[in-house]
């Protein structure tokens, strides 16, 4: 097996893996609705070739608050609701001055 063709065989896995660490936070007592919709918006965005993304505070608040009718959510809510994840070891953060954080997934329940 070839270092690409085992690449592509770990993508489908970090999509199930993707999906009960979605099932695990949203089930998850002392996760807060804010810190479950950040969570969720980075984890749905987030492929399975590099297993992470990444999105800068305001583009996150923007995408998150856009739809026509939905309040707009602050960069306060979502550096917030990204402290919360971390604080539970849900989420891992890499900061870069003057570039957006790249965002990790970390399973805890494995």
């Amino acid at each position: 097996m070839q270092k690409s063709d085992a690449i592509d065989d770990a993508v489908p896995a970090f999509y199930d893996r993707r999906q009960k660490w979605l099932d695990f936070v949203s089930e998850r007592d002392g996760i807060g609705h804010a810190a479950f919709r950040v969570g969720y918006f980075l984890a749905r965005r987030m492929n399975g070739r590099d297993k992470c993304c990444w999105f800068s505070v305001p583009e996150i608040a923007r995408r998150i608050g856009a739809s026509e009718g939905r309040r707009a959510v602050s960069t306060r809510t979502v550096s917030d609701g990204i402290g919360e994840l971390e604080k539970q070891g849900l989420l891992v953060v890499v900061r870069r001055p003057g570039r957006p954080s790249t965002y990790f997934l970390r399973f805890p329940f494995e």
